[in-house]
């Protein structure tokens, strides 16, 4: 998957969300749990940063995938 295509679908992915964060702003929180000497899971700091999701069909899973893909 392409950078930009990436960040078009973690942007998209931020406005299904409630607290709604900067693209930057997811940048600079995945970059500080790199940072951290163990790995934690998605289901621990998703909703931290992103609030509540709603994806309401299946083709809004791909931004999930690209957020993991920014996240790896």
């Amino acid at each position: 998957m392409s950078p930009t295509k990436i960040r078009n679908n973690v942007i998209k992915l931020s406005e299904l969300s409630t607290k709604q964060p900067n693209y930057y702003f997811i940048q600079g929180y995945l970059m500080g749990l790199g940072a951290l000497p163990q790995m934690l899971p998605p289901s621990e700091w998703q909703p931290d940063l992103f609030g509540d999701i709603n994806l309401q069909k299946e083709s809004e899973i791909k931004y999930l995938e690209s957020l993991m893909a920014l996240y790896n």
